[in-house]
């Protein structure tokens, strides 16, 4: 046998060697210590609220991961309950402290030469892309959600990191343009349209260029999956709020009257995908019932009457709601802003 195969070998044993090293298993015991305490807590919450409306079991939820902000979506918790009014001036402090210290710790993992360290340190996005960090679903959700907490917290003092985010908007226009569901999320945040407006109608324009008028940017030619639904909306809830020009009319009209033809009357709600009309979805309905709205669609009260009804009756007994390839579950109930789904 040759040397190279026994190398592999040697490493596989020496990284068993590790993991069954005390240090470690105890190091996975608090872990999990750490996490069935957190369940405890989550489920302390959820059963002292299990009789109540299920507005307030949602915001129950949500108040548990605003407290905590044990990972970074959950800032969209935060976010909710400061644009309904409530005072947030300790969760900013807490924000604050956390944003600073891992701004910190992106740039010492940067190396150890002094020099460079100093440079970095001088302006990180130059080298560095963001100091938050999300799972692959929040990846089109996160940066958005980072603009909505400085716009509704007046976290200052970190202004050259949201100017990278402009940047890389613009750039991407180029390229394709941003994913239709990321123009959605940034177009959520006055701050984004306000200070990245420009480069959020270029990737607008860039994502419609290259399909329209031949084709859609919500139609999928793989496989039996048709019609997007979340991008169609999010297509006409982006030219709504960025003001598009009057020649983006048609494609708006277009993308309407694909919210219409696909929404399943009998029940009240649109699946993902128009290809796959049974399987209903809860972002998609929440998504088109806001573009419909925004938009001054005609009949949107109608859809929306239907979606309210449908969607309450997707809660989860313990108040949130949960889809697979959503960002999460606090994102799917705080970005509706669900004022005309309530009870």
């Amino acid at each position: 046998m040759s040397k190279g195969t026994k190398q592999p070998k040697k490493r596989e044993g020496e990284i068993k060697k590790v993991l069954q090293s005390e240090e470690i298993r105890k190091l996975f015991d608090a872990i999990e210590k750490e996490q069935e305490q957190e369940r405890s807590a989550f489920r302390g919450v959820v059963d002292a609220l299990r009789n109540s409306s299920p507005l307030l079991r949602a915001e129950g939820c949500l108040r548990f991961w605003a407290d905590r902000l044990t990972e970074w979506a959950d800032l969209e918790a935060v976010v909710y309950f400061a644009s309904r009014g409530h005072d947030c001036t300790a969760l900013k402090r807490t924000i604050l402290t956390m944003w600073r210290e891992a701004e910190d710790r992106a740039v010492s993992r940067v190396g150890e030469d002094p020099a460079f360290t100093r440079q970095v340190r001088e302006d990180p996005t130059k080298f560095i892309s963001a100091f938050w960090n999300a799972y692959d679903s929040q990846e089109l959700s996160i940066d958005a959600t980072m603009l909505r907490i400085v716009e509704w917290c007046n976290v200052l003092g970190f202004d050259p990191w949201w100017r990278r985010l402009g940047e890389d908007i613009r750039e991407g226009a180029f390229s394709g343009g941003a994913h239709p569901f990321a123009i959605f999320n940034y177009c959520r945040a006055d701050y984004a349209i306000r200070e990245m407006g420009d480069s959020l109608r270029r990737s607008l324009e860039a994502v419609e260029a290259l399909a329209f008028p031949k084709a859609t940017p919500w139609w999928r030619n793989d496989g039996n999956l048709e019609c997007a639904i979340h991008d169609a909306a999010a297509i006409i809830f982006a030219h709504a709020r960025l003001g598009a020009p009057s020649k983006s009319f048609l494609i708006v009209e277009r993308a309407t009257n694909d919210l219409r033809k696909f929404f399943n009357h009998e029940v009240g709600a649109w699946p993902a995908f128009s290809g796959r009309p049974d399987r209903l979805s809860v972002e998609s309905t929440a998504l088109a019932v806001h573009a419909l709205r925004l938009v001054g669609a005609d009949d949107w009260e109608y859809f929306a009457g239907m979606a309210q009804v449908w969607l309450w009756e997707q809660q989860h007994a313990d108040g949130y709601w949960f889809e697979r390839a959503a960002p999460d579950p606090v994102w799917q109930f705080a970005h509706g802003e669900p004022r005309e789904i309530r009870r």
